[in-house]
Protein backbone atom coordinates (compact mmCIF):
# COMPACT_ATOMS: atom_id res chain seq x y z
CA UNK A 1 0.00 0.00 0.00
CA UNK A 2 2.83 2.28 0.76
CA UNK A 3 3.64 2.04 -2.88
CA UNK A 4 0.17 3.46 -4.21
CA UNK A 5 1.02 6.34 -1.71
CA UNK A 6 4.23 7.02 -3.55
CA UNK A 7 2.66 6.21 -6.69
CA UNK A 8 -0.21 9.03 -6.57
CA UNK A 9 2.28 11.94 -5.34
CA UNK A 10 4.32 10.83 -8.58
CA UNK A 11 4.06 14.01 -11.40
CA UNK A 12 5.40 11.46 -13.86
CA UNK A 13 2.16 9.48 -13.93
CA UNK A 14 -0.44 12.23 -15.88
CA UNK A 15 -1.67 9.11 -17.82
CA UNK A 16 -3.53 7.81 -14.98
CA UNK A 17 -7.45 8.34 -15.38
CA UNK A 18 -7.65 11.23 -12.36
CA UNK A 19 -10.29 9.12 -11.03
CA UNK A 20 -8.82 5.77 -10.30
CA UNK A 21 -5.62 8.10 -9.03
CA UNK A 22 -8.87 9.59 -6.31
CA UNK A 23 -10.37 5.88 -5.75
CA UNK A 24 -6.34 4.83 -4.77
CA UNK A 25 -6.14 7.89 -2.55
CA UNK A 26 -9.07 7.25 -0.82
CA UNK A 27 -7.83 3.36 -0.52
CA UNK A 28 -4.92 4.37 1.56
CA UNK A 29 -6.82 6.98 3.44
CA UNK A 30 -9.02 4.11 4.42
CA UNK A 31 -6.07 1.85 5.48
CA UNK A 32 -4.31 4.31 7.09
CA UNK A 33 -1.22 3.78 4.28
CA UNK A 34 -0.10 7.24 4.17
CA UNK A 35 0.72 10.34 6.24
CA UNK A 36 -2.15 12.57 6.44
CA UNK A 37 0.83 15.37 4.65
CA UNK A 38 0.98 13.16 1.57
CA UNK A 39 -2.61 12.65 1.05
CA UNK A 40 -3.28 16.04 1.54
CA UNK A 41 -0.56 16.73 -1.25
CA UNK A 42 -1.97 14.06 -3.04
CA UNK A 43 -5.34 15.26 -2.97
CA UNK A 44 -3.98 18.70 -4.63
CA UNK A 45 -2.36 17.14 -7.13
CA UNK A 46 -5.62 15.25 -8.03
CA UNK A 47 -8.43 18.11 -8.40
CA UNK A 48 -6.37 20.38 -11.55
CA UNK A 49 -6.58 16.55 -13.35
CA UNK A 50 -9.90 16.12 -12.31
CA UNK A 51 -10.78 19.90 -13.87
CA UNK A 52 -8.83 19.04 -17.44
CA UNK A 53 -10.69 15.52 -17.37
CA UNK A 54 -14.26 17.41 -17.15
CA UNK A 55 -13.41 19.98 -19.18
CA UNK A 56 -12.67 17.43 -21.78
CA UNK A 57 -15.26 15.17 -21.27
CA UNK A 58 -18.43 16.54 -19.78
CA UNK A 59 -22.01 16.61 -21.35
CA UNK A 60 -22.71 20.01 -20.28
CA UNK A 61 -22.30 22.32 -17.10
CA UNK A 62 -25.69 22.67 -14.78
CA UNK A 63 -25.77 26.19 -13.60
CA UNK A 64 -27.21 26.55 -9.66
CA UNK A 65 -30.04 27.43 -10.83
CA UNK A 66 -31.12 23.65 -12.45
CA UNK A 67 -29.38 21.72 -9.29
CA UNK A 68 -31.94 18.98 -8.71
CA UNK A 69 -33.18 17.78 -5.35
CA UNK A 70 -31.58 14.51 -4.85
CA UNK A 71 -34.20 12.28 -4.32
CA UNK A 72 -36.93 11.77 -7.99
CA UNK A 73 -40.60 12.20 -5.98
CA UNK A 74 -39.40 13.68 -3.10
CA UNK A 75 -38.94 17.10 -1.36
CA UNK A 76 -37.26 18.74 1.32
CA UNK A 77 -39.79 17.59 3.66
CA UNK A 78 -37.83 14.08 3.91
CA UNK A 79 -34.92 15.48 5.33
CA UNK A 80 -34.40 13.67 8.25
CA UNK A 81 -34.83 15.93 11.45
CA UNK A 82 -35.70 19.04 9.36
CA UNK A 83 -31.62 19.24 8.53
CA UNK A 84 -31.05 19.11 12.67
CA UNK A 85 -29.00 15.62 11.96
CA UNK A 86 -25.99 17.70 10.12
CA UNK A 87 -22.47 17.01 12.87
CA UNK A 88 -19.92 18.23 10.81
CA UNK A 89 -17.55 18.84 14.27
CA UNK A 90 -14.46 16.51 14.34
CA UNK A 91 -14.94 15.89 10.50
CA UNK A 92 -11.05 15.05 8.61
CA UNK A 93 -11.26 13.93 5.23
CA UNK A 94 -7.81 12.70 5.52
CA UNK A 95 -8.58 10.35 8.56
CA UNK A 96 -9.76 6.86 8.65
CA UNK A 97 -12.55 7.89 11.29
CA UNK A 98 -13.83 10.86 9.17
CA UNK A 99 -17.27 9.15 9.37
CA UNK A 100 -17.76 9.28 13.24
CA UNK A 101 -19.61 12.66 12.77
CA UNK A 102 -22.41 12.80 10.43
CA UNK A 103 -21.69 15.75 8.09
CA UNK A 104 -24.57 14.31 6.24
CA UNK A 105 -28.30 14.54 5.92
CA UNK A 106 -30.27 11.56 5.83
CA UNK A 107 -33.22 11.85 2.92
CA UNK A 108 -35.99 8.71 4.03
CA UNK A 109 -38.51 7.62 1.80
CA UNK A 110 -41.50 5.53 2.58
CA UNK A 111 -40.72 2.23 2.90
CA UNK A 112 -42.42 1.00 5.95
CA UNK A 113 -41.76 -2.90 5.16
CA UNK A 114 -38.05 -2.22 4.38
CA UNK A 115 -38.06 -3.65 0.72
CA UNK A 116 -36.68 -0.80 -0.74
CA UNK A 117 -39.78 0.39 -2.96
CA UNK A 118 -41.77 3.50 -2.55
CA UNK A 119 -44.83 2.50 -0.68
CA UNK A 120 -46.76 4.40 -2.80
CA UNK A 121 -45.24 3.23 -6.37
CA UNK A 122 -44.15 -0.33 -5.25
CA UNK A 123 -40.86 0.77 -7.40
CA UNK A 124 -37.48 1.83 -6.98
CA UNK A 125 -36.90 5.40 -6.06
CA UNK A 126 -33.97 7.18 -8.26
CA UNK A 127 -31.11 9.28 -6.71
CA UNK A 128 -30.55 12.29 -9.39
CA UNK A 129 -27.46 13.75 -9.28
CA UNK A 130 -27.35 17.06 -8.13
CA UNK A 131 -25.38 19.14 -10.57
CA UNK A 132 -23.20 18.54 -13.09
CA UNK A 133 -19.56 16.31 -12.27
CA UNK A 134 -17.56 13.21 -13.16
CA UNK A 135 -18.17 10.42 -11.51
CA UNK A 136 -14.99 9.98 -9.03
CA UNK A 137 -15.48 7.09 -6.66
CA UNK A 138 -18.29 4.36 -7.02
CA UNK A 139 -19.11 1.03 -5.39
CA UNK A 140 -21.53 -1.10 -7.14
CA UNK A 141 -21.45 -4.43 -4.97
CA UNK A 142 -21.57 -4.91 -1.24
CA UNK A 143 -22.67 -7.76 0.76
CA UNK A 144 -24.13 -8.07 4.17
CA UNK A 145 -21.41 -9.22 5.47
CA UNK A 146 -19.04 -6.21 5.11
CA UNK A 147 -18.42 -3.23 7.57
CA UNK A 148 -18.60 -0.75 5.02
CA UNK A 149 -20.73 1.96 6.43
CA UNK A 150 -21.30 3.66 2.67
CA UNK A 151 -22.51 0.59 1.32
CA UNK A 152 -23.02 1.19 -2.56
CA UNK A 153 -22.33 4.72 -3.01
CA UNK A 154 -21.14 7.53 -5.82
CA UNK A 155 -18.76 10.20 -5.31
CA UNK A 156 -19.13 12.93 -7.85
CA UNK A 157 -16.64 16.09 -8.18
CA UNK A 158 -18.47 19.32 -9.54
CA UNK A 159 -15.42 21.43 -10.98
CA UNK A 160 -17.76 24.69 -11.36
CA UNK A 161 -18.74 24.79 -7.76
CA UNK A 162 -15.67 23.01 -6.20
CA UNK A 163 -17.99 20.25 -4.50
CA UNK A 164 -17.93 17.09 -3.93
CA UNK A 165 -21.20 15.17 -3.08
CA UNK A 166 -21.57 11.62 -1.54
CA UNK A 167 -24.31 9.73 -1.86
CA UNK A 168 -24.41 6.46 0.04
CA UNK A 169 -26.59 3.54 1.26
CA UNK A 170 -27.19 2.74 -2.27
CA UNK A 171 -29.60 0.11 -4.09
CA UNK A 172 -28.13 0.06 -6.91
CA UNK A 173 -25.62 2.23 -9.03
CA UNK A 174 -25.98 2.85 -12.61
CA UNK A 175 -22.73 4.78 -13.26
CA UNK A 176 -19.21 3.76 -13.47
CA UNK A 177 -15.97 5.69 -12.85
CA UNK A 178 -15.22 8.04 -14.79
CA UNK A 179 -18.50 9.14 -16.44
CA UNK A 180 -19.78 12.74 -16.51
CA UNK A 181 -23.21 13.39 -15.65
CA UNK A 182 -25.29 16.88 -15.73
CA UNK A 183 -27.85 17.73 -13.14
CA UNK A 184 -31.06 15.27 -12.94
CA UNK A 185 -28.85 12.20 -14.12
CA UNK A 186 -30.13 8.81 -12.60
CA UNK A 187 -27.06 7.47 -10.73
CA UNK A 188 -28.80 5.09 -8.54
CA UNK A 189 -31.71 4.09 -6.76
CA UNK A 190 -32.40 4.67 -2.87
CA UNK A 191 -31.49 1.33 -0.61
CA UNK A 192 -30.03 -0.38 2.43
CA UNK A 193 -26.65 -1.11 1.99
CA UNK A 194 -23.96 0.03 4.71
CA UNK A 195 -23.10 -1.48 8.08
CA UNK A 196 -25.70 0.36 9.91
CA UNK A 197 -28.17 0.97 6.93
CA UNK A 198 -29.42 -2.52 6.20
CA UNK A 199 -30.27 -3.31 9.89
CA UNK A 200 -33.94 -2.92 11.22
CA UNK A 201 -33.30 -0.19 12.88
CA UNK A 202 -32.66 1.90 10.18
CA UNK A 203 -35.60 3.72 8.04
CA UNK A 204 -34.36 3.58 4.39
CA UNK A 205 -32.75 6.46 3.34
CA UNK A 206 -29.79 7.80 1.18
CA UNK A 207 -26.85 9.19 3.49
CA UNK A 208 -25.92 12.83 1.74
CA UNK A 209 -22.72 14.80 2.22
CA UNK A 210 -21.35 17.47 0.66
CA UNK A 211 -17.56 18.57 0.63
CA UNK A 212 -16.27 21.88 -0.68
CA UNK A 213 -13.29 22.34 -1.64
CA UNK A 214 -11.67 25.90 -0.09
CA UNK A 215 -9.08 28.29 -1.29
CA UNK A 216 -6.50 26.06 0.32
CA UNK A 217 -7.37 23.38 -1.60
CA UNK A 218 -8.84 21.03 1.04
CA UNK A 219 -12.04 19.33 1.02
CA UNK A 220 -14.37 20.43 4.18
CA UNK A 221 -18.25 19.63 4.63
CA UNK A 222 -20.68 22.16 4.33
CA UNK A 223 -24.74 22.05 5.40
CA UNK A 224 -26.47 22.59 2.32
CA UNK A 225 -29.93 22.36 3.82
CA UNK A 226 -31.12 25.76 3.02
CA UNK A 227 -29.84 25.54 -0.46
CA UNK A 228 -31.73 22.04 -0.64
CA UNK A 229 -35.30 24.14 -0.49
CA UNK A 230 -34.21 25.81 -3.69
CA UNK A 231 -33.44 22.75 -5.92
CA UNK A 232 -35.98 21.36 -8.83
CA UNK A 233 -37.77 18.33 -7.85
CA UNK A 234 -38.82 15.96 -10.19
Amino acid sequence: MALLSVFLLDSTASAVNPCEEFVLLQQNIRAEAIAKDSAIAAFKAIIPKLDAYFAQSHRGVSKRSEWRFPIEGYSPQAVGGNGKGYRAYGFDFFAKTRHNPHPAHDIFILDDNQDELDDRTEEPVRVLSISSGVVIEMKNEWSDTSRLRGGKYVWIYDPDSKRIFYYAHLRSVFVNLGDCVVSGTPIGEVGRTGFHAFKRRSPTHLHFMTLQIGKDGLPKPINPYKEMRKWKRK
